[in-house]
C-alpha cells in the first residue's frame, strides 16, 4: 500500500497554539480526520501523493522525511519492563493492565501500543493486535481501547492490486463471502441487491459488474458475516489484480465530498 516514494499516513497532531496536547515541548491539536490532513499540509504538497493501489490522491511523509520510526511491539516491550514510565498517565493504570493479561497468556509478540504512548506522552491509548476485533472503555480512566487486525507484514492479498477510481456509489448488497474482511484493510465479497444513488451515468449497467467492497477504515474490519445485508456508501472503482479485472466498491478515509461507510440494512 505504500508508494516507493512514501509512507501513507495523516497528520493526527498538529502544532497550534490553542491546542490541549504537550510533546516535545511544543502545543498540538488533534486530529481525527483524515482528509483535514489535506488543509492541514497545504504548506507541504509534497505529502500528496497518488496511491495506484487506492487509485486516489492520499496524503503520506516522503520517506527522507523520516527523523524516527517508532516499533509498536517494542514500545509495548518497553512499557512492560517499566511500567513507571506510563503508569501516572491519565490511562496508564488501564493500559499496564492490559499489557499485564496480554503477557501472561504468551501473546504478546502478536501485540503492540500505538497512539503517543509510542512516543513517551499520553495523547491517547491504542492497542492492535492481530487475531479478532475487540473495543471498549477502559474500567478505571473510562479510555477507548481499540483492538484492530491488521495485516501481517508478509500478506500479499493486495500486492498486485490497482485500482482505478470511477465515481461514487450508495447501493446496497449481501456479503457472499468475509474471509478476507477479518482483518485490515478488509475485503468482502459481495452481490448488488439495488443501487440507490450514483455519480456515474447508467449505474445499472455496474449491478452485476461489482464483485467486492473494499475498506481502509478499520471500522468495518470484522464488522460483516455473508449473508449480511449491507447499505454501502462509497468509491466505484475498476480493480486490475494481475490479469483479473472487477469493479468494486472502495471505503477509503481520504475521501473529501462525503463520508463513505457500511451499515447492516437489517
Amino acid at each position: 500500500m505504500h508508494p516507493d516514494s512514501h509512507y501513507v499516513g495523516y497528520v493526527k497532531y498538529y502544532p497550534d497554539r490553542k491546542g490541549d496536547r504537550r510533546l516535545f515541548g511544543q502545543t498540538y491539536r488533534q486530529n481525527s480526520v483524515v482528509s483535514k490532513s489535506f488543509g492541514i499540509l497545504a504548506d507541504r504538497p509534497e505529502c500528496y501523493v497518488y496511491s495506484p493501489v487506492l487509485g486516489c490522491v492520499i496524503t503520506g511523509l516522503p520517506r527522507q522525511d523520516i527523523a524516527a520510526h517508532y516499533s509498536c511491539r517494542q514500545a509495548l516491550t518497553a512499557i512492560r519492563e517499566d511500567p513507571g514510565s506510563v503508569e501516572r498517565a491519565h490511562a496508564g493504570g488501564d493500559l499496564l493492565a492490559i499489557i499485564d493479561h496480554i503477557t501472561r497468556s504468551g501473546v504478546a509478540n502478536l501485540f503492540g501500543v500505538t497512539g503517543s504512548f509510542l512516543v513517551g506522552s499520553d495523547f491517547d491509548n491504542l492497542i492492535k493486535q492481530e487475531q479478532r476485533k475487540l473495543q471498549g472503555l477502559t474500567t478505571r480512566a473510562d479510555a477507548h481501547v481499540n483492538c484492530e487486525p491488521i495485516r501481517s507484514d508478509d500478506d500479499r492479498t493486495f500486492a498486485r492490486i490497482y485500482a482505478k477510481e470511477i465515481g461514487e456509489m450508495t447501493l446496497l448488497a449481501t456479503v457472499t463471502d468475509h474471509t478476507q474482511g477479518l482483518a485490515t484493510p478488509a475485503l468482502y465479497q459481495i452481490k448488488v441487491q439495488n443501487i440507490l444513488s450514483s455519480t456515474v451515468d447508467e449505474p445499472g449497467i455496474f449491478t452485476r459488474r461489482i464483485t467486492h467492497m473494499r475498506s481502509y477504515l478499520g471500522a468495518y474490519t470484522g464488522a460483516f458475516r455473508a449473508e449480511d445485508t449491507v447499505y454501502i456508501t462509497g468509491k466505484l472503482v475498476h480493480v486490475q489484480d494481475g490479469d483479473y479485472g472487477a469493479f468494486g466498491v472502495e471505503l477509503t478515509p481520504w475521501n473529501v465530498s462525503t463520508s463513505y461507510l457500511a451499515s447492516l440494512a437489517r
